[in-house]
């Protein structure tokens, strides 16, 4: 605060929010994203006025045959004895502490220099691959790291929206999720796979733990406007990465009309919203945009008047107009954090998925107690929501009272209006492209959102004896965006 890098009427609110959860202050704030990572490193780093070594072949000789297990990463590294964990860094990461303190054994930082790194990874890892990558790296210390941005910024500018990074026996597969489908980016030989590979994970976020394991991260790049949310599967030939790009500042951006959407779809949302209780529901596939449709709902509600509280994981996009709260698998799922989360007198509540019977009876009685709560549900369509609530044990009087709209979309590849060709009464896809910078090979670079939606008299009807009728099917749907030229016939035949 002394800093002006927070202001002193978010101090009581984190507070308070730390205590709920049980957290440390600092890292409620970097959760909420009213801290990023680095700063509150830097900050730490300099409060803690962690001790360096200042004889490191006599603290190398004291806990060499106590070493249970051993990590490395860059300039970070990591012993660990059977009472003991010691942290070496040459730059502090709460990352990675935080990732550690979960084996409850006491914990030891020190600062060290490169030599003193040097000397470690001699003493220590001289059997290992480690030393291998950093004489591949000597000459360009930095080459890794450079590479690994470059990829970044063509994902960034071929509007990917995934890169896989999938290793194989002959090296690393880099490929892009561009409008829907995988396109092989480069191949890495295998005298440079694995270490670019370590630059990837460590520059994405990916928490330090031992390799062999799963795990999730994110990490921002400022200078490429984009934030990066990590996840790290282990494979037969090595850890296999994915990254979903995220833009920075996006969520400002979302709005309901910017969604492509039928303005009597919109007017359906909107009214939804009105509600001062209920819930709404979008269902979708994984990449459907879902939470698009969510956050495009939440703003544009009046954040003045109202108090909006997300509970997800991860955090899809970050505001300064909400209080979002990261689940902790570890510490915190999505029951104990809803409960949590109604002790603080919200009025509209998002919740990232509804899992389980628990979730979604606190759900609805959220709802029933005067809260708008807003979520995603895995289903076909709108009806197999409602199908699918009862299947959870929400009785039907009170899906009746409290079930305001129920949504179920999808995203089509969307023609370039500027070099699509027509074919009779419709139009296809021109593959060669054209020179418009949002064209991708004869598709727009922004695909089609198809929505069914079912409004609360849909909803009743339903309810009370099954009718479907004036609901018009994802096929359905589609195929009038094909006669309007936007959508090509084949490209819409998955919908049928």
């Amino acid at each position: 605060m002394k800093q002006g890098i927070v202001d002193q009427s978010s101090i009581a609110e984190v507070v308070a929010t730390a205590e709920v959860l049980g957290k440390k202050t600092g890292r409620t704030m970097r959760e909420l994203g009213l801290l990023s990572p680095q700063t509150l490193n830097h900050a730490l780093g300099s409060y803690l006025k962690i001790p360096t070594i200042d004889q490191i072949s006599s603290f190398a000789s004291e806990i060499k045959g106590k070493v249970s297990n051993k990590q490395i990463s860059g300039r970070t590294i990591v012993f660990e004895t059977d009472q003991v964990i010691y942290i070496l860094f040459s730059e502090f990461c709460d990352e990675l502490i935080e990732a550690l303190e979960k084996k409850n054994k006491q914990i030891e930082l020190r600062i060290i220099n490169r030599d003193q790194w040097l000397y470690l990874v001699k003493s220590f890892f001289a059997e290992s691959k480690v030393v291998e990558i950093q004489n591949q790296v000597r000459s360009d210390q930095f080459a890794y790291k450079k590479l690994f941005l470059e990829v970044l910024s063509a994902a960034k500018e071929r509007s990917a929206s995934d890169i896989h990074f999938e290793p194989d026996q002959k090296g690393l597969r880099i490929r892009f999720r561009i409008i829907g489908e995988l396109v092989e980016y480069r191949f890495i030989g295998s005298n440079h796979s694995e270490a670019f590979l370590n630059e990837a994970k460590n520059s994405s976020g990916l928490p330090l733990v031992v390799s062999g394991k799963s795990a999730d991260g994110e990490q921002k790049f400022e200078d490429l406007e984009i934030k990066v949310r990590s996840s790290k599967l282990p494979s037969k030939n090595g850890d296999g990465l994915c990254l979903r790009l995220i833009p920075l500042g996006h969520v400002k951006q979302l709005k309901l009309d910017s969604l492509g959407i039928e303005d009597q779809q919109i007017e359906t949302l909107k009214e939804a919203l009105n509600f001062k209780n209920g819930v709404i529901l979008i269902s979708g596939e994984t990449g459907s945009g879902k939470s698009s449709t969510v956050y495009s709902m939440l703003t544009s509600l009046d954040t003045e008047k109202i108090k909006i509280i997300t509970l997800e994981d991860p955090i899809e996009y970050e505001s300064d107009e909400f209080l979002q709260l990261k689940i902790d698998k570890e510490k915190m799922d999505f029951n104990q954090g809803l409960r949590s989360v109604l002790r603080h007198d919200p009025d509209v509540i998002l919740v990232g998925e509804i899992r389980d019977e628990e979730t979604a009876e606190i759900c609805f009685k959220a709802a029933a107690t005067g809260h708008l709560v807003i979520s995603t549900i895995h289903t076909n369509d709108v009806f197999g929501i409602v199908s699918r609530l009862r299947l959870l044990g929400v009785p039907e009087d009170i899906l009746g009272e409290n079930l305001r709209l129920v949504a179920t979309q999808t995203l089509a590849k969307k023609l370039c209006v500027h070099c699509c060709i027509k074919d009779g009464k419709t139009k296809k896809r021109n593959s060669q492209g054209c020179q418009d910078e949002n064209c991708i090979d004869g598709y727009s670079n922004r695909r089609q959102l198809l929505l069914q939606v079912l409004d609360r008299k849909g909803i009743g009807k339903f309810l009370e004896d099954g009718i479907r009728e004036g609901i018009p099917s994802m096929g359905e749907i589609a195929q009038a965006y094909v006669k309007k030229g936007v959508l090509a016939h084949e490209d819409c035949l998955q919908y049928i």
